[in-house]
């Protein structure tokens, strides 16, 4: 579906493959970054850089003010860590505007790559949360916005994904299915007044022909 929405919009796509079991590893995106440069030896060519592009992280200030708008205190903000910009974006705004130090912000990685937590690349293993967990720290990472990172299993994140569509009408991904099931564990050590705050970052369609919705019916088919 995606790479579909790309080609519909009139792209041009040079198409990787990773792998015989479709999971996100370190070395798929280190074969990105190369492919990258060749490309980029092509002097028509531009590179948008989102893990470092300081405009990346700017695109979701709006978003933040958003959340500003609508919630008179935010406690806890937790978002997966992609690019980090739309993380360090929207925590920038939050934190100026509740105060630093009153509003945590959490990062999530997925539990078998956590370069975040200062993992090796070696130990970064594949996984299936689109997105994230590219097997290094991105220059858009900000551990002055960003308090902490914690992990989530690529099973936590599809189950909270389809619990999400089948009991709230939240049609998601793995990404917003993993910061859910963070989520929920932070803030069972909270007070009842106190906010939580995720993103649902994209749509389920998106999704649909890979096996995150390929459900069984309950007599196996």
């Amino acid at each position: 579906e995606k790479l579909d929405t790309m080609k519909a919009f009139g792209a041009t796509l040079d198409v990787l493959e990773s792998g015989p079991e479709k999971k996100i590893t370190a070395e798929y995106f280190q074969r990105g970054k190369k492919r990258v440069q060749e490309l980029l030896s092509d002097p028509h060519t531009f590179c948008t850089d989102q893990f470092n592009n300081p405009f990346n992280r700017a695109g979701y200030y709006g978003l933040g003010d958003e959340i500003v708008e609508d919630l008179p205190r935010v406690d806890m903000f937790i978002h997966g860590v992609g690019t980090g910009g739309s993380i360090t974006g929207i925590a920038e705004i939050l934190k100026n505007s509740y105060g630093h130090s009153n509003v945590q912000c959490v990062g999530v990685e997925p539990a078998k790559s956590r370069a975040l937590s200062g993992a090796p690349l070696e130990d970064c293993e594949g996984h299936l949360l689109e997105g994230m967990g590219a097997g290094f720290v991105p220059g858009l990472f900000d551990t002055n916005l960003v308090d902490d990172v914690a992990p989530a299993t690529d099973e936590d994140a599809e189950f909270w994904a389809r619990e999400l569509a089948r009991v709230e009408g939240v049609f998601s991904g793995y990404s917003t299915g993993a910061s859910f099931s963070v989520a929920l564990e932070m803030a069972s050590n909270m007070k009842p007044e106190e906010n939580v705050v995720i993103i649902g970052c994209d749509s389920g369609l998106k999704y649909l022909g890979g096996n995150l919705y390929k459900i069984k019916n309950q007599d196996g088919s």
